[in-house]
């Protein structure tokens, strides 16, 4: 694999001038191991070494090494200037784009986003590939130009994301402990702190090729609480909506729309809502139209362990949760769930399914590797609640 490093000002490269000598050039070689795929490479910081420059289509030596990846500020400020002086850079440019050459065939990568060690490089499309000759090298430019511009609006934000079926959620439910009610306080069997560390470390390994943990949203934890209306009528809004208070006063509300437990469903999520507690059960109706009873509350505890795919950007959330109600039954649900949450390309989103089967697979083997126990089901937290919930409130019917 060649790989090449284009440094350019980001106003040259986004501005409406057609010129394609706006650019320097640095043929590189990696010095250290990079994550490489389709969608995207991440780089550490010193992947690589020059090779030599080349500036108005002429070659200079240069044996610069480490260079320097990072954002310009105040930690990297002198590395970044010891690369740009080595690389003879006087206008400020940064390694906005990074070329790589298999045979005749060459991808575009723009420089997307730092986490302090490493820069994760962004596919934009195919280009004409770049020799050791630099023929191709004006048609190459021209292309990169193209491309940035094109896509430019996407990824300005520097957090694209896009969402495959949008309005439904895609996950596959394992539970570990299952317990409706008992006498004194019930404890699951298993640790999900153990079972998400261990999820963590094998999501940074090489257990799943091609994968690696979302870029600067490896691992999360959550912790609120979620109060619970059943939506039983009319049937084509049955589900259940959760109202779930945020730390500034206001309330999420989720919607989940399904008439049995499935894998894919119909989601809905409104933030921000200035919705207080007495206002729930008025507002469920409103939302959902139809007929609404109360079920308890719960507890949630999650960990979320996200990894995304290289190859296509896709990446999935493998949390793993306790859920407890209020109602005094000392019931609990200890599941894990995979789930689907956003891909991240300029390309629409795509193989969705087979990386799903993918991350379930690798959920599995970190659940059998912990030596946890657990079922496959799409039991829900509706189902769940519905069972602990004996008896029933009366309905409500929406006016």
């Amino acid at each position: 694999m060649i790989y090449w490093l284009i440094y350019a000002t980001p106003e040259d490269v986004y501005s409406f001038e057609q010129n394609a000598k706006w650019a320097t050039i640095v043929n590189v070689a990696a010095r250290r191991s990079l994550a490489v795929g389709r969608n995207a490479i991440v780089a550490p910081f010193d992947a690589f070494d020059a090779r030599y420059v080349v500036r108005d289509a002429v070659k200079s030596p240069c044996s610069a090494q480490a260079l320097y990846l990072g954002e310009i500020g105040p930690k990297g400020l002198e590395r970044e200037q010891t690369t740009a002086a080595q690389l003879g850079l006087t206008s400020g440019g940064a390694p906005m784009f990074l070329i790589t050459v298999d045979a005749d065939r060459a991808r575009l990568y723009q420089n997307y986003e730092t986490d302090g060690q490493s820069t994760y490089f962004l596919a934009l499309g195919d280009v004409p590939a770049l020799s050791e000759d630099l023929g191709w090298l004006q048609a190459c430019l021209q292309e990169v130009k193209r491309l940035a511009l094109f896509h430019g609006p996407k990824i300005n934000s520097r957090r694209i994301r896009q969402k495959w079926k949008f309005d439904y959620e895609l996950e596959r439910k394992y539970t570990f402990a299952h317990v409706l009610r008992a006498a004194t306080w019930s404890t699951a069997p298993v640790s999900i702190w153990a079972i998400s560390r261990a999820l963590h470390d094998a999501a940074r390994s090489d257990v799943l090729p091609g994968w690696i943990s979302e870029f600067n949203d490896q691992f999360h934890l959550w912790h609120y609480d979620s109060e619970i209306f059943e939506v039983t009528d009319p049937p084509a809004a049955q589900g259940y909506l959760a109202f779930i208070p945020q730390t500034d006063g206001n309330t999420t509300l989720k919607y989940k729309r399904f008439q049995e437990d499935a894998e894919l469903r119909y989601e809905s999520i409104a933030h921000h809502l200035p919705v207080q507690p007495d206002r729930y059960a008025q507002k469920a109706l409103e939302v959902s139209g139809g007929t609404t009873r109360r079920l308890p509350g719960f507890r949630r505890t999650r960990f979320d362990v996200d990894v995304e795919s290289l190859e296509t950007g896709n990446a999935f959330a493998i949390v793993v949760d306790i859920s407890r109600p209020f109602d005094g039954s000392n019931a609990l649900l200890s599941q894990s769930e995979v789930e689907y949450i956003r891909t991240r390309s300029v390309a629409d989103p795509k193989d969705v399914l087979a990386d799903f089967e993918t991350v379930c697979a690798f959920a599995e083997s970190v659940f059998r590797s912990c030596g946890a126990s657990y079922v496959q089901t799409p039991y829900s937290k509706l189902s769940f609640l519905r069972d602990v919930h004996q008896p029933s409130v009366p309905e409500v019917q929406a006016v």
